[in-house]
């Protein structure tokens, strides 16, 4: 491996240069060279080259330190230069007055380089390099001014091959800008004070890192139409925008920091499979912005706090959202008009709303902990989506809400999503439904909430409304009721586990009675013959079918509901199907035997009495 050097004041030809611009690199093989290994003899050189070794690996460390420092010290003062014009891999070789080239033969080990320069670029673009695939990097320059609308401090058009490193832009339209170029590292550069810092058009593979892309006017980095860029470990704060991707795919975004910027800290529109993780994005409007059909992109391990919305999608569909966390923000996660996308593990704490969604559909929400905020959970005009295994806790009003607006939104209601195994206790209400229908909750826990553990409520118990469906759920120790029913119609509450809600006790109480309905046409049990199990209420059970209290449970309300067949035990899973008794429809399948055994003995003595006529009129 070789280890370049800029070895300022000598050359490899072993002569020292006053300035330092005319230095040339040296190299691990050309320091060998010099050495005057010939004069030895085999065995004396073998020990001298060793011993050789150990010296120039050291003085090669030494150089390296000594070179680096140079280099940063020698940014404090740029030598002056015209704007830089190269185009095509020749224009490498005019002049050093025309193209600022100090050192550099344009390969791999040895590019171009173009160092230490202040340029003016408010008559040209400061640095333009065009149609080059030879190697070059531009680095420790100060470029500036260039603030028309095509100012640019370095413009690289269809351009393989280039880096740039630690330069200082400022005051341009844009401090980087690539157009159609690949296989281009930009690293370590302050590109702040500008329109947008760097800007990318119809590139790829792209390394953009460390650089310091604050306070520019629109972008810290801007993507339009770019693929397989990788932008790590920037500083994109104090922006109009932190980081923006247009159009732009397959890119992967780690550990940069985005915040304060005036709109989003990384904005995501119309782009796909990209990959953001660990990424700081906090104090603006709007964390990490999904917009307009971003699909198939993965935020992973972010944080994203004191936002309006800490993570936002609107128009996108198939994003995963995991283990990122949004706290103190309006709503943690928001997503509007979006389909099909996976949230889960991420923790959403101290928001106005945890997670919330807003006329979306088919999307899972799993595991996510949603804690310590107004609402826990909140879907609104929202169907067909899945919450599972939630926590949502200690929120100060629902831990989860499906909800419709009054009149307006009347035909958008919350419909056909299903809720599992969530946990939602020491809430105001745990769940609770309104202005929705054919919603299932199924092995939820609501429990020790300040209110109700579920409401499920209408507007005038409208017919339109209702069908909802909960079963398996645990719910104790709710202030009042373990379920509440104000309006709502045709909903099925049955096998849930009822226990010390409204201040019930182990005996029963007329005046602690756990549940209420003042609705039309619920039912408390099941068609065959299931109910809940109501802790105050487990006997007597001294008439078949056994397992069942032999007298209703009488449900607070108006209609005077009642669960018909209350349990004697709590069931984890539904129970399978025993009649009450043998119900009419048996006699079909009993009436249908018979008449196949009538039908084959009339069949048999048919043929019995044929056979008998046949015999007696043969002929003898």
């Amino acid at each position: 491996m070789l280890f370049p050097i800029y070895c300022w004041g000598f050359r490899t030809d072993g002569s020292t240069s006053s300035d330092e611009k005319d230095s040339t690199p040296l190299d691990f093989i050309s320091l060998l060279s010099l050495s005057p290994l010939g004069e030895f003899t085999d065995q004396r050189k073998s020990i001298s080259l060793i011993l050789l070794g150990i010296l120039l690996l050291s003085a090669l460390s030494i150089l390296d330190s000594t070179a680096q420092n140079h280099i940063k010290t020698h940014t404090l003062a740029y030598a002056s230069h015209a704007p830089i014009k190269i185009i095509g891999d020749a224009g490498f070789l005019s002049s050093n007055a025309s193209t600022g080239i100090t050192n550099g033969n344009g390969t791999a080990l040895d590019p171009y380089i173009i160092y230490g320069w202040d340029i003016n670029a408010s008559t040209a673009q400061g640095i333009r390099i065009e149609n080059t695939s030879a190697h070059f990097t531009v680095m420790d320059c100060y470029i500036h001014g260039g603030s028309s609308d095509y100012g640019c401090g370095v413009m690289l058009v269809n351009c393989i091959n280039g880096t740039l490193a630690r330069n200082n832009f400022s005051e341009n339209r844009n401090g980087i800008r690539l157009d159609e170029s690949r296989n281009i590292v930009i690293s370590d550069n302050n590109c702040s004070n500008n329109k947008d810092g760097i800007h990318l058009g119809i590139s790829s593979n792209i390394t953009i890192d460390k650089n310091t892309c604050s306070n520019n006017g629109e972008h810290g980095v801007y993507l339009d139409g770019s693929g397989y860029v990788t932008i790590s470990d920037n500083n994109c704060s104090g922006n109009f925008i932190g980081i923006n991707f247009f159009g732009s795919w397959e890119s992967f975004l780690s550990n940069n920091t985005c915040i304060s910027n005036s709109l989003d800290g990384i904005c995501i529109f119309g782009s796909s499979l990209n990959t953001l993780n660990g990424n700081t994005c906090s104090n603006s409007s709007r964390g990490i912005f999904l917009e307009m059909g971003a699909t198939r992109n993965i935020l992973i391990e972010n944080t994203c706090s004191n936002n309006n919305n800490g993570i936002e999608f609107g128009f996108s569909s198939n994003n995963s959202i995991v283990n990122n966390s949004c706290n103190s923000n309006r709503a943690g996660i928001y997503l509007y008009s979006s389909s099909s996308n996976t949230l889960s593990n991420n923790s959403c704490m101290d928001n106005l709303f945890g997670i919330e969604l807003e006329s979306s559909s088919d999307n899972e929400i799993s595991n996510n902990s949603c804690s310590d905020n107004d609402y826990g959970i909140d879907l609104w005009k929202s169907s067909n989506n899945i919450l599972s295994d939630n926590g949502c806790k200690s929120n100060h009003h629902g831990g989860i809400s499906l909800r419709s607006d009054y009149l307006v939104n009347l035909l958008l209601p919350s419909d056909n999503n299903t809720l599992s195994g969530n946990s939602c206790s020491n809430n105001h209400d745990g769940i609770l439904l309104f202005l929705s229908s054919n919603n299932s909750l199924i092995n939820n826990t609501c429990s020790s909430n300040d209110n109700d553990g579920i409401v499920i409520d209408s507007i005038g118990n409208l017919d339109v409304y209702g069908g909802n469906s909960v079963t398996r759920n645990w719910i104790f120790n709710n202030t009042y009721y373990g379920v509440e029913i104000p309006q709502g119609s045709r909903n099925l509450i049955w096998n849930n586990t009822f226990i010390g809600n409204n201040g019930a006790t182990d005996s029963y109480n007329a005046s602690h009675v756990q549940a209420f309905d003042g609705g039309k046409n619920n039912s408390w049990n099941s068609t065959d013959g299931y109910g809940n199990f109501w802790k105050d209420w487990t006997t007597p059970d001294s008439v078949a079918p056994y397992g069942r209290v032999d007298s209703p449970y009488n449900i607070d309300g108006l209609p005077k509901a009642k669960d018909c067949y209350p349990l004697t035990a709590p069931r984890i899973s539904d129970p399978p199907y025993i009649p009450i008794s043998a119900p009419s429809n048996m006699l079909i399948p009993i009436l249908v035997i018979a008449a196949i055994a009538i039908a084959a003995i009339v069949l048999t003595s048919f043929i019995i009495l044929r056979k008998r006529k046949g015999k007696k009129g043969a002929p003898d």
